[in-house]
């Protein structure tokens, strides 16, 4: 659960560096990062199924109460935020970058 708000907040942050407005569902923020960053070409679209299996991790954790996370789970929802900073990295330094 905590990992999937990690993986929120930075999906939140790359879609308002677009000047994009934010959705109002977990659903909303995977499609709506799709089209900002995908769709450009400026991230691969195996990432979409990645926040997806994400989200859907973290609904087994917070809803299913016989749902146990493994640490192969928790491994796959850290590398999924881990490529996130990556691409908010990448988009920082294009816009300092820009500015110079």
């Amino acid at each position: 659960d905590l990992g999937q708000n990690a993986i929120e907040l930075m999906l939140k942050a790359l879609i308002l560096a677009k000047g994009e407005a934010l959705p109002r569902s977990h659903g909303g923020y995977i499609h709506k990062f799709g089209e900002a960053y995908v769709l450009r070409g400026e991230v691969g679209r195996d990432v979409i199924a990645k926040l997806y299996r994400a989200l859907e991790l973290r609904n087994k954790a917070r809803y299913d109460p016989e749902y146990s996370p493994t640490e192969a789970d928790a491994s796959e929802v850290i590398q999924t935020y881990e490529e996130l900073r990556e691409v908010a990295r990448r988009v920082v330094e294009k816009k300092e970058s820009a500015q110079q």
